[in-house]
């Protein structure tokens, strides 16, 4: 059983130098050096040929990753650095290692697990930054953190994207019919589909507490307007009675006895007081004000 690793898809000459030696289909190479694939297998009777997406936790986008299947052999096609199949490679060192002893099916499976275990980190990353948003949220919602809540909600929207076809993938591996890979496989293989499962219904919950938070940031700023508008017009209530007694003697009437008197100007000013202390009284007694609950 043979593993070739080619990292990086600039090489154009020795993809195809690959591709002669192995006998793969030129549609399998088109797929291999375009890396705008979304997660897939092809069958090609003699070999496999399967997409995957590598996520790795503060990853800003998806690495494609190739596999060609055959019947003692496995060729993985890597865009990015070589940091994916790490694992693998310290695993096949030993020679009592499962990937050395099962065959190539069971290597290719082991290449999988790895790139799908790295979407728990992913995950998990997206967890930690979501909980840290959720506490800023309930101390100071703004703008900022808004717009970094959609930010989050568009990589998971992003990361559910990429593991919802790896369970068609996963499901063509376990029943299709080729003799590529052996029953023996199967095992593991339904280990692999549970992991899928399980990254998918962890997003979900992120999708669902996202979803939350954002309407318990779109009700914190309604409520607060709410609040701004109420105080507002509190005190344009307020100023309504002391706009008409200012209206109404600031009429130019030639006959009005009270703007001769000595004391009519403190008195006004008292009774327009009067009027205000009245009115807050009267709102504090209605709880318009002050809430109940609140501190004042």
């Amino acid at each position: 059983m043979r593993w070739i690793n080619i990292q990086g898809l600039h090489d154009t000459a020795l993809i195809e130098t690959v591709g002669r030696n192995f006998s793969l289909h030129p549609l399998l190479l088109e797929d291999i050096t375009n890396t705008g694939q979304r997660p897939k297998l092809e069958d090609y009777n003699e070999q496999i040929f399967i997409v995957l997406k590598a996520l790795a936790s503060g990853a800003e986008a998806a690495e494609q990753l190739s596999l060609v299947l055959g019947a003692n052999y496995v060729i993985s096609f890597e865009e990015g650095p070589p940091e994916c199949f790490k694992s693998v490679r310290e695993r096949l060192v030993r020679p009592a290692s499962r990937q050395r002893q099962l065959g190539s099916d069971y290597l290719c499976y082991s290449l999988m697990d790895t790139v799908i275990d790295d979407y728990f980190s992913y995950i998990q990353h997206l967890e930690d930054r979501l909980v840290e948003l959720e506490e800023r949220l309930l101390q100071n919602p703004d703008r900022l953190s808004l717009n970094q809540l959609y930010h989050l909600r568009s990589e998971q929207l992003f990361a559910r994207r990429l593991i919802v076809p790896l369970r068609d993938v996963i499901a063509a591996m376990r029943h299709g019919q080729t003799s590529l890979i052996k029953p023996e496989s199967a095992v593991y293989l339904r280990d692999l589909a549970d992991h899928v499962t399980r990254i998918d219904e962890n997003l979900e919950m992120l999708r669902t507490l996202t979803s939350t938070m954002l309407e318990t940031y779109l009700s914190s700023q309604s409520m607060r307007t709410g609040e701004i508008m109420r105080i507002l017009t509190l005190f344009s209530t307020i100023f309504i009675p002391l706009t008409f007694v200012v209206g109404l003697y600031g009429m130019n009437f030639d006959y009005m006895p009270e703007l001769h008197w000595r004391a009519a100007y403190p008195l006004l000013l008292i009774g327009m007081a009067l009027i205000v202390v009245a009115m807050l009284a009267f709102f504090r007694r209605k709880h318009w004000l002050w809430p109940p609950g609140s501190d004042s």
